[in-house]
């Protein structure tokens, strides 16, 4: 994407954006093509993005929410040891553990790109 197209997004003018260029303070990688155009190349946004909720139906149950909270975050910790490929299930990896091979069918993970698959899945699932 041409450099004024990307400072419009944020609601930056050109100049700071071309000044950022020429100091070596762009946020992104860029890219002068043999024209002069200054070329910006925004990284892929993430698309495994899981966010738990938990709540309660009135406040004098404000007691159960951490409870509810922390329940959460330990199921969340767990489907990282899931292959969401073939579903052959590991059990829990270490927290130490952050990229694991399926024994089953081989598929590389990343423990919490794993994880949110496997919680969007079941989200999906109903």
């Amino acid at each position: 994407m041409k450099l004024s197209e990307w400072a419009k997004k944020p609601g930056i003018s050109y100049k700071p954006a071309w000044r950022w260029v020429q100091q070596g303070k762009m946020p992104v990688p860029v890219e002068q093509t043999s024209t002069g155009m200054i070329l910006v190349k925004e990284p892929e946004a993430t698309t495994h993005t899981v966010a738990l909720y938990a709540r309660v139906s009135s406040t004098d149950q404000k007691a159960d929410l951490d409870p509810q909270i922390a329940s959460l975050v330990t199921y969340a910790s767990h489907q990282g040891g899931k292959c969401s490929c073939c579903g052959q299930v590991l059990g829990s990896l270490p927290l130490g553990v952050r990229k694991w091979a399926c024994p089953a069918c081989g598929t590389q993970h990343d423990r919490d790109v794993n994880a949110a698959k496997n919680l969007l899945a079941l989200a999906l699932a109903g």
